[in-house]
């Protein structure tokens, strides 16, 4: 009975403590998560949707643009998130994060972007055949890159932007034939991005045209200023005819018409002036329809008067000359076969280099310094001594120049185009010519003709024309004064430089507008130097300088 009574008693008092804890247990913590913990896509992209559970209000973002979250914040409890990964761009793998905040905590999900395997291909015919009368033609490219497509011949022309991104379908027109044969043509699909993709290619054939097959035998005649008769053959089975332009009364045609093949005359008139002179002679197809008939064109050129009467120089006691034009250019065609002497078309004409000068060829600016590299095409005006066999020399052993080859022992093309017409004066001629013959001093000055610096020469018998301030020993002439001057006989030798070894061991054009350097035909006792006359504002006379340093040439021509 006694244990009962004490069981009793310890029954309520345990479930007292039992309630008693009940009531003072804490509540669980709800933990900031987000599932899946990470995301890998592929190169194209995709969408990608995560859960995320939060015990507060929450944020979500990322510093990469091309990680896209919506939404980007919200309350506590669970939501889905929707994650956007754009596509590449770089065919690179790139890698990013996603970061939640939630009241203290923090949970990052790492966020993936694979690269790209580059891809190019052209899905559409690659060889096209087209009629005579070309057409329009599409090309489909599947890639997932950039790339370009470009053409090998004028006639096959692509249309809008040459460069493309991804997929694409190209447009390219294909021009009527105009030549009595099959033509073939490569159109080049090129990645511009990605490793290890082949260019994709397209061959045209266009079928061959109803033009006819007509030649001449030569498309240019470079005559001398006295003029001359030249024949130009026509190989052909039509009708043609030949034309010249109407301004052209310097030359006249001869026997201009024929059927199949045959010639005519070009006879040009001598020149009367000192200016050169071009023009075009036309070959045409003559055709009873309307297809368009074949022309094919013959450049003739003639020199300008190559002496002024009366205008002599005395280089010694019983020898007089007559100088050139302008200082001595050669063009260099690379491969042509075609590469020519010229006189400079003004006294005041220098190549020069990249920045001073006034010689163009084809519309672009020629200069000295590029003439060794083997894509220069222009005209230059500077040569080591006694280059008249090799004016394109570039060499720096002296042993190449062991022995003079006069300049003018070629064809000059405004020169008389002969042979041997032309020469260089000795180093005794350019003394006697500045200090000995009568009246030097008075002969000659330093300044300006047109805005170019160098150095005047008047003739033995100068007579100054009407209209133009006395000659003084520094002078500044108009292009216009000038021209009386020249007329009268005076000669201009522009201060063009010379082209020197710099630090580097390269040939390049230095006293641009400032000093004047002219070759003579005579070598020094030693073998490493030739004699020079040059001059600057303050100064004039003759020297010596190594052969292969390049120089300006100025030819004359015996008067006696």
């Amino acid at each position: 009975m006694k244990k009962l009574f004490y069981l009793l008693l310890i029954v309520p008092m345990v479930l007292m403590g039992c309630k008693k804890g009940a009531k003072d247990a804490e509540p669980e913590t709800v933990k900031l998560s987000v599932t899946p913990n990470s995301i890998i896509s592929p190169s194209i992209g995709a969408d990608y949707s995560l859960t995320l559970t939060a015990p507060e209000s929450w944020t979500a973002s990322c510093a990469d643009s091309w990680v896209k979250i919506n939404p980007v914040s919200g309350n506590a409890g669970t939501v889905e998130i929707s994650v956007k990964i754009a596509a590449d761009k770089t065919s690179t793998e790139a890698s990013s994060k996603i970061v939640f905040k939630s009241g203290d905590q923090t949970v990052e999900v790492p966020v993936k972007r694979l690269a790209k395997d580059p891809a190019l291909k052209i899905v559409s015919e690659t060889e096209i055949k087209t009629p005579k009368e070309g057409g329009a033609y599409s090309i489909q490219v599947e890639s997932n890159i950039k790339w370009q497509i470009s053409s090998n011949v004028s006639w096959a022309k692509v249309q809008g932007e040459a460069v493309k991104r991804n997929n694409a379908i190209i447009t390219v027109n294909v021009d009527p034939a105009t030549k009595p044969e099959e033509t073939v043509g490569t159109l080049t699909v090129s990645p511009m991005e990605g490793t290890g993709i082949e260019k994709q290619t397209v061959t045209i054939t266009r079928s061959a045209s109803d033009a006819t097959s007509m030649t001449i035998d030569k498309s240019r005649i470079d005559a001398p200023s006295e003029g001359g008769l030249y024949s130009v053959t026509v190989n052909t089975t039509v009708k043609w005819r030949a034309t010249k332009s109407l301004e052209a009364d310097w030359l006249t045609l001869g026997s201009a018409e024929g059927n199949g093949n045959g010639s005519f005359t070009i006879k040009v008139e001598p020149a009367t002036s000192s200016e050169e002179l071009s023009t075009v002679v036309t070959i045409s197809e003559v055709r009873s329809d309307d297809y368009q008939p074949v022309q094919l064109d013959v450049v003739v050129t003639r020199g300008s008067s190559v002496t002024l009467k009366g205008a002599f120089f005395s280089v010694s006691a019983t020898n007089k000359v007559y100088f050139s034009q302008g200082n001595l250019q050669y063009l260099i065609l690379r491969g042509s076969g075609k590469d020519i002497f010229r006189f400079a078309e003004h006294q005041w004409d220098f190549v020069g280099d990249a920045e001073k000068g006034n010689v163009y060829y084809n519309g672009q600016k020629c200069d000295n310094n590029k003439y060794f590299g083997m894509q220069y095409e222009g005209w230059i005006d500077m040569f080591a001594w006694g280059t008249g066999d090799k004016p394109w020399s570039g060499s720096t052993d002296n042993a190449v120049f062991a022995e003079f080859h006069e300049w003018g022992a070629n064809q000059i093309s405004n020169g008389g185009n002969q042979a041997n017409l032309w020469r260089t004066l000795t180093k005794d001629e350019w003394v006697y010519l500045f200090f000995k013959r009568d009246n030097a001093s008075t002969l000659r000055g330093y300044g300006t003709v047109n805005g170019v610096a160098g150095l005047i020469l008047l003739p033995d018998n100068w007579e100054m024309p009407t209209g133009v301030a006395a000659f003084q020993p520094t002078f500044s002439y108009t292009a216009n004064d000038w021209t009386k001057m020249e007329n009268n006989g005076a000669v201009f030798l522009p201060a063009a430089g010379v082209m020197s070894l710099n630090d580097f061991q390269i040939l390049i054009v230095r006293g641009l507008g400032e000093v004047g350097a002219y070759w003579s035909c005579t070598p020094s006792s030693s073998a490493l130097l030739a004699h020079v006359f040059n001059f600057d504002s303050t100064s004039k006379g003759t020297g010596a300088m190594i052969r292969y340093l390049h120089l300006s040439v100025r030819l004359v021509r015996d008067a006696n």
